[in-house]
Formats: structure tokens, sequence, C-alpha cells
């Protein structure tokens, strides 16, 4: 059955979404009574009555003009006789601008003009530092302060957008010294938060940019500022090994320990690697290290004198083995059961680990190097690898090794068995509400793990949902995904492009005016209206049309069966407009809060104690079949590769999960 196309069970209940949450502004009188807002815009009249007094300047330099704004440019000219440029303004009373205004008596009635126009002029420059400083727009960005100085428009430095993030925020994301440095002079808030607390310098440490990072420290930044999850940028930069990075906070004495909300510390996290702990080393922490080492050497002793543990040692003797072997994993290290599905760029095989006490089954995705060249999809396939390498989360699928050969990127994951939700969808036509509210909390759970490492996803669909051996959700295929830690600048772009399945597209995707995470958002919403009535909001039978009704069509609502509540959420999380869709104002924790999942014990969710729907499982070939997934076959290590793909390999073998 095509889910798409059974309309006869829907009524037309039009719904205008830009009415749903909309803010309006307050009541003229009762912002007038502001007194910040009135002491602002009194000054900022004194200012342009004193200037018109005065009256404007008859003569210009070249450089002079460059810097009036663009409204008295219209009165400058060229003498050609003389090569000056004058203002004709000059001896032209009736020409001259005024503003007949009283600064000592606020007439409301006659004022509200000018006053919303002031007021929105002011939001208007401070959106526009914000982008200037995000797209490293560093000349515009000096031409916004010069003309705020000359028309006396007091510019709020630290003016907040999206998710809280200040113009600060995007120039040490995007890596632009020049920029941090303006911002700085203009004494910008070193230590302003975003709605994940974290700071200007959390984003340069996560992004890797040195010069940033010491240039804020330098200016008084707090170096031990701690994030949502209690990380500070140095836990960061022990997490992704940025050792030049880590010199500097150790140079300037971090605190190292701090505790995550898991309780680990940097100096714990140091003391488990060896590189690290090498880097601390030099910073006086050898002494602390031997003493840490000599006591846990008398604990194992001591834990190793009885006979029991005898026997979990050489057990453990036995993984270091196998690690040992695994590091230098290639296709040759697995048997392979068959072809679990195919692609135009590769395959995946079911397979499992040869010579190991390990029988589970892996997924093994191939993609082929020549292909994905030829197509430019290189940095697709690095972008998935990245992803997945990063995350570790019960609803997200696990990678567990990759590797490399001449022809091929291997992608070795967790296997999960039960299909995927385009399947259960197709085999039930819909869910009932309670079915499809766990598994809209596992997907919500998944998509804010990704947020909160500066992931979005971009590509929910039921098909990239998989379902392991119980029937819970794990996201999969993250080769749309867009990770903002990644400085290239292909991945920057990549956010204006047009990318996804066309029925899973968001408007902001189709008119290509640039996105951010609140896309998840609304594909959950589309998501949770496909759970509940078997096919997507807006459908259409052709393309244009579909687009047609995704940007400005009704949005029509089944006349029963669906609560109020489970209408109103996807209601929420369809509003075409990002900043009042649901989620914006905190993520993931504003969507949990609607009265939809009230009752829900979210720690049950994440350690899925609730009941979904049992999977059909497919039947496997119990028998290795001879299966030689690389035509020029070998090691990952050979050389002459068609592709060579830098920082490729990654090996992680446990199964270990966080939040």
């Amino acid at each position: 059955m095509d889910r798409n196309k059974d309309l006869t069970n829907y009524t037309n209940i039009y719904i205008n979404q830009t009415e749903i949450g909309e803010q309006f502004n307050q009541p003229f009188k009762k912002q007038i009574e502001n007194p910040e807002k009135q002491k602002i815009f009194k000054e900022y009249i004194q200012n342009k009555q004193k200037q018109e007094q005065q009256g404007p300047k008859k003569y210009y330099t070249v450089q002079e003009i460059q810097e009036i704004s663009e409204e008295d440019k219209m009165y400058i000219i060229l003498d050609k006789d003389s090569g000056q440029y004058f203002d004709i303004r000059y001896d032209d009373d009736d020409i001259k601008k005024s503003i007949i205004f009283d600064s000592n008596v606020f007439d409301q009635a006659n004022s509200e003009d000018m006053w919303t126009q002031f007021w929105d002029r002011i939001n208007k420059m401070g959106q526009n530092l914000l982008d200037f400083a995000e797209l490293g727009e560093e000349g515009n960005l000096i031409k916004l302060f010069q003309t705020a100085k000359k028309e006396f428009l007091p510019i709020d430095i630290n003016h907040k957008g999206f998710d809280d993030y200040t113009a600060l925020h995007y120039a040490c994301q995007e890596g632009n010294p020049n920029i941090v440095k303006i911002l700085i002079d203009k004494k910008a808030d070193l230590d302003a938060k975003t709605i994940f607390q974290r700071t200007p310098l959390h984003l340069a440490a996560l992004r890797g940019y040195n010069q940033i990072i010491e240039l804020l420290i330098e200016k008084g930044a707090d170096i031990n500022c701690q994030d949502k999850l209690f990380s500070t940028p140095l836990h960061y930069c022990c997490e992704f090994m940025n050792l030049d990075i880590i010199d500097i906070f150790l140079k300037y004495k971090a605190n190292v320990n701090l505790k995550t909300h898991q309780g680990i510390s940097v100096l714990e996290i140091a003391q488990k690697n060896q590189k690290l702990w090498a880097k601390f080393q030099k910073y006086g922490y050898k002494q602390d290290s031997q003493q840490f080492n000599f006591e846990r050497k008398n604990f194992v002793d001591k834990m190793l004198s009885n006979k029991q543990v005898q026997q979990q040692k050489m057990i453990f003797q036995q993984k270091i083995k196998q690690v040992t072997i695994q590091e230098k994993v290639s296709y040759e290290d697995f048997h392979f059961y068959q072809v679990l599905g195919k692609g135009a760029f590769g395959k995946v095989y079911l397979v499992k680990l040869k010579n190991s006490s390990d029988q589970k089954y892996y997924a093994m995705k191939m993609l082929d190097k020549k292909k994905i060249k030829q197509h430019n999809l290189t940095r697709y396939a690095k972008v998935e690898k990245n992803v997945m390498s990063i995350m570790k989360h019960p609803f997200i699928v696990e990678l567990n090794y990759a590797f490399q050969t001449p022809d091929g990127l291997f992608l070795v994951m967790q296997f999960c068995p039960g299909g995927d939700l385009s399947e259960l969808l197709d085999r039930k036509e819909k869910l009932d509400e309670d079915v499809a509210r766990i598994y809209l909390a596992e997907v919500i759970l998944a998509i804010e793990a990704l947020h909160r490492n500066n992931i979005i996803f971009r590509d929910l669909k039921p098909a990239n949902i998989l379902l392991d051996e119980d029937g819970h959700a794990l996201l999969a295929d993250f080769g749309l995904a867009n990770h903002r830690d990644d400085k290239d600048e292909f991945e920057n772009n990549l956010r204006k492009s047009f990318l996804g399945t066309p029925a899973y597209l968001a408007p902001e995707m189709i008119k290509k005016q640039g996105h951010n995470r609140m896309i998840d958002w609304y594909l959950v919403g589309v998501l949770f209206y496909e759970f509940l009535t078997g096919i997507t909001p807006y459908y259409a039978n052709t393309k244009e049309q579909l687009f047609t009704n995704i940007i400005k069509g009704p949005l029509k609502m089944p006349g029963r069966g669906i609560s109020d509540q489970a209408k109103d959420l996807i209601i929420k999380l369809l509003n075409r407009n990002p900043k009042k869709r649901l989620g914006y104002a905190t993520d993931g924790e504003e969507i949990k809060k609607h009265p939809f999942f009230d009752g829900l014990d979210w720690d049950k969710v994440y350690n899925k104690q609730y009941p979904v729907e049992k999977p059909l499982k497919k039947e496997l070939t119990k028998t290795p079949q001879d299966i030689n997934p690389s035509s020029r076959g070998g090691r990952s290590d050979l050389q002459s590769m068609v592709l060579q793909m830098d920082e490729w390999s990654f090996y992680q073998p446990g199964n270990s999960k966080k939040k």
C-alpha cells in the first residue's frame, strides 16, 4: 500500500500556522514606561538635534565620504572645477533635514512612529552585527560601527540571536581573530552564555582555534567556565586530544579538578591516556601521576592475589591481545554472511569478526571510492564517519570500526535486526498514539544529544530510523548531517544548500534561506504526523505542488482519532517560522514539557523500559559466504590508494552509551 495516497479519511481542517505562537510587541504606552529605553531614545533625539542645529558639513574628503551614511551621501556632489565634494544642503534651509521634537517633553501621541522606527532600526543593526560576525564580513562590521557612531545609534554589542549567540560567539565559532579583536575592543562580554551555557571560549575550544583561545584568555575570559553539562573548555580539548590547545590552558593554570555532570575531571581524563598524561607532566603533574600509578599498582596487586581475579586477569589479557589485532582491522578480519542492502555508491554486508569471542553481528557499509569521488561525495562520507564516531547514545547507531582499502571506505557499525520504521509503517499503516509517543520520545532524545554536540541531523525520516532486536529506535545515515565543529568552508556553505527527500524538507530548506537546528524539530513534526496518519503532511502528486504546499499550503488534520494534545504538538513543531517553532527556546527540553508527554518518565525512555512494537526479524544466513567486497583487496595500509582519506580509521569495539 502507498501510504501517501490514501487521503479518503481526511477532513479539510485548515490551520493558519502563521498565527500559531505569535508574540506581539508590547503596547506603545507600556514600552515608553521603560526608563532605560526612554533614556536611550531621548539621548538619540538630543544628539540628532545638536547635529541639525550645527548643520551639515560643507566640504568632504574622499575618506570622509566613505564614512557617512547612505542617507547623507545622496546630498553630496562633486564640483568638477575645484575637485571638491560638498553638501548641497549647506546653504539651503528648505532642504535641510530637521527633527521637530522637544526632548524635554515626550509626546506619546506624536512620537509613536518615531519610537517604533528607532527601535526597529536598533534591532536591525543588532541582527546585522550577528550576521557580519558569523559570515566574517569585517569591512561591513566596521561600517556598521561607523554608521552607528555618526548617527548616534546605540549598538548593543552583546545583542543575542538564535540560541542566545552573541556576535563574539559567532566570531569565535567561525575562527575569525580580526573580528574577535574588533568585538573585544568594543567591550563585548567575554563570558556571554548561549542557552547551552557555552561561552565564546567553549566554542573556540571545540573548534580548535589556538589564536582566538589565547586572545580571549589574555583579555580576561573565564578559563574555567562550565556549560550545561558542567564541561570546561579544557574538558573538550582533552576529549578531542587537541594537544596544542591543552598547552595553552595548562600554561594559564586552568582548573583540572572541575567535574562534568558525569563526575569526570580533566585530571581523570588525562590519567587514562598516555599521550595526554605526558602533556600534563610537563606542567608539574608528574608527581601526582607517579603517586596515582603507585597506588593503583598496589590496589591491583592486592586484588590479583586471589584465584578468581587471576582468571579475570587472563580474560583481560586476551582482550588486550584482540585489541592489538583489531586496531589494524581490515575486511579480511570479518566473516561475510549476506548482503543487507545495495545503493548507488556501495553495499551493506552482514558480518562477524573472525577469531573473536565476540560473536555478535555487525553491519559493514562499503563505499566505492571511485564513485563517491566522481560525484563529489567525499565530504559526505567523512561527515557520516565523524558524527558516528563522536556520538555514543542508546538511540543512535554505534560505529565500531572504520578502515579503508585502495578502492573502498568501510564503516562497521551496530547491526539492527528489526529493519526500519518505514517498514513498520508499511506493515501497520499507522501507529497508535501510545506507541507513537515512545518512538517519538526516543527520537527526541537522540536529536537532543546531537544538538548538544553541535550536530544538525537534517535527514530525519522513517527509513533512517532503524530498529534493534526489541524494536527500539536508532538514528542512522548521517551523510547529510552538519557538524558545526567542522572548519571546512564547504560544510559551512552546506547549511544553505538543498538537501534531503522532498516530502521531508522544511520550508526554510526549500526557500534556501539558511537553516539551523530548528530544521530537525520541524522534521520531528513531520515524522509524528506520519506516525499517526500514515502519510506525510502537505502530500501532493508532483514535487512542484508539494513544495508549494510546504511553503504556504494549509495543514490538513484528521477529523478524528488524534488527541488534541497530539494535534497541538504537530502544529507547533510544523510552524513555518523557525523562531516560533517549538524547541527554539530551550531545544529538546521545551518539547519534552509539552502536555502530550505528561506522565512520561524520560529516564525510563532513555533506559528502553517502555515497550514498543516487536519487529519482524528477518531470517539470517548462518554460514559464512565467499564474499569479497574489495576488488583490489588487501590490508588497509596498502599504497596507491584511489583516494586516501585522512583520519578515516576508527576503532571502538565496545557498546558503551552515554547521554
